[in-house]
């Protein structure tokens, strides 16, 4: 996984409470209508009882906050702001209307004059939760997640049972890198509020951080049970399917996923690689392209089409997928790698080793970029260049048959037939499959062959035989034993 969004709305509260005197029974009938109003939603009747209200009542404060909270609700932020200055005036100590000044701010996008706002309302009550929680957003945004994670464990404890601070908290632990706190503070948040559709999804995103696949499901499919087209769920859900290989569940999510955004690239990219898991290639391509249209600098889109563009033998296209690769990332060593495998397969032996001498490079553990580089000194007649570095990759992963079996081949090369069959014998005592056990076989049949033992070589080919499970293996050592059984009797 990558670590998650924090995206928090700041909200105002209606104050309720009237400070000062009242001039007349008529100035407080205004103000509890105008309440009524606001509840109701009829925000204009509200503000034009406010105004009569505070004509009657000229120096109360909460008058004017008030009205602010409801102008800032009609998105009138610079009157709202107004009535905030005129209710400090009046009330230097009202925390609530500095608080509800920076959440206008905070709108306007003065993000300097909001922060300084809610210090403002701290200073006066420093357990006022909602100014706590806003100045908390202000810290995330402006790099200082720490200082957030203060102001809301002050919040927690002032007012444990705050599901909005928990929630908060704990994609704070995720970002850092600390799933199991994260959990904690959910399932705490979940406690109080068991079908929380923040603190649900939330849930599955620390349990797909921490590997847990299944559960990252149930969580995602608890929170679509409160929103079923959440896209962002669904998308994540289809990622979770993909790690757990239910790759038809993954490609069902994504799909109803970008029915609700169609512009998400990312949505495309998750589409493709799971129809390139299902092998339905075209599809993947296709999916991939859709990706690459929305976002043309993410080298991860055209590393994967390259991919399933080279296991369709479109090379050129693949090339090319490779190429704008490292022009994005000039040390993705994969792309490397899998370049160089095309520049082999068409015998430029000299381009192959240099991407793939640059991969192991850049990635000095790419296991298949060392066999490649060994193959390609193979195929450029430097077999003992390609034996020291298949020991090198014998360290990285010593029970690797396949690195065995290469490394026979290297000695087969030098016509070491004694460290070859050493090698082969390794490779065999390690191969895990039938058809593994075949392909070294068969490889024990050409060093013989070239040593000039015909029998041995046919006894070898036999035996590869006796396990093949691929057809087109057993075709082609059916071919070789009847040519070689055709030798031995001229």
């Amino acid at each position: 996984m990558t670590k998650s969004e924090i995206v928090f709305a700041a909200t105002f509260v209606l104050i309720l409470l009237l400070s000062g005197s009242i001039m007349a029974d008529s100035a407080e009938g205004l103000f509890d209508q105008a309440v009524a109003a606001e509840r109701s939603g009829n925000l204009d009747a509200a503000v034009e009882l406010f105004s009569r209200a505070a004509e009657l009542d000229p120096g109360n404060g909460a008058i004017y906050n008030n009205r602010g909270i409801v102008r800032a609700r009609k998105k009138d932020i610079d009157l709202a702001i107004e009535d905030f200055d005129q209710a400090i005036r009046l009330d230097p100590d009202n925390a609530g209307a500095y608080n509800n000044r920076g959440m206008a701010f905070q709108e306007k996008g003065d993000f300097r004059q909001a922060a300084v706002d809610y210090d403002k309302a701290l200073d006066i009550n420093r357990e006022h939760v909602q100014a706590l929680f806003n100045r908390a957003v202000l810290l995330v945004r402006s790099g200082s997640p720490a200082k957030a994670v203060s102001d809301l464990n002050t919040i927690l404890q002032v007012d444990e049972r705050n599901v909005k601070a928990r929630v908060m908290l704990g994609k704070l632990y995720l970002a850092d890198g600390s799933p199991d706190k994260a959990l904690r503070e959910f399932s705490a948040a979940l406690r109080q509020d068991p079908k929380n559709l923040e603190a649900l999804s939330a849930s599955g995103d620390a349990s797909f951080v921490k590997g847990r696949f299944n559960k990252a499901i149930e969580n995602y499919t608890e929170a679509l049970e409160a929103d079923a087209n959440n896209s962002r769920i669904l998308m994540n859900r289809c990622s979770a399917f993909a790690r757990v290989k239910d790759f038809d569940k993954a490609v069902t999510d994504c799909d109803k996923a970008l029915k609700l955004d169609p512009a998400s690239f990312a949505g495309f990219y998750n589409l493709g690689n799971a129809y390139a898991a299902l092998a339905r290639d075209r599809e993947a391509i296709e999916a991939y392209n859709r990706a690459i249209d929305l976002r043309t600098d993410r080298s991860d889109y055209f590393y994967n089409r390259g991919i399933v563009l080279k296991k369709l033998g479109e090379d050129e296209k693949a090339l090319d997928d490779f190429d704008r690769v490292l022009q994005l990332d000039p040390r993705h060593a994969d792309a490397l790698n899998n370049r160089g495998a095309i520049f082999l397969s068409r015998a430029n032996v000299k381009r192959a080793l240099e991407d793939f001498d640059r991969a192991v490079h850049e990635d000095a553990r790419n296991l298949p970029a060392w066999k490649n580089l060994a193959a390609a000194y193979l195929a450029g007649d430097s077999p003992e260049k390609a034996v020291p570095i298949l020991e090198h990759a014998l360290k990285l992963a010593p029970k690797d048959p396949d690195i065995l079996a290469r490394l026979g081949d290297a000695w087969t090369s030098r016509n070491r037939f004694d460290k070859a069959m050493a090698s082969y014998k390794k490779a065999l005592e390690r191969a895990t499959t039938p058809d593994q056990q075949a392909e070294v076989n068969a490889r024990i049949g050409l060093a013989w062959e070239r040593s000039g033992s015909i029998e041995k070589a046919l006894q070898a080919y036999a035996k590869a035989l006796e396990s093949a499970q691929d057809s087109f293996m057993r075709e082609g050592l059916k071919r070789k034993i009847d040519a070689l059984t055709l030798r031995t009797k001229r």
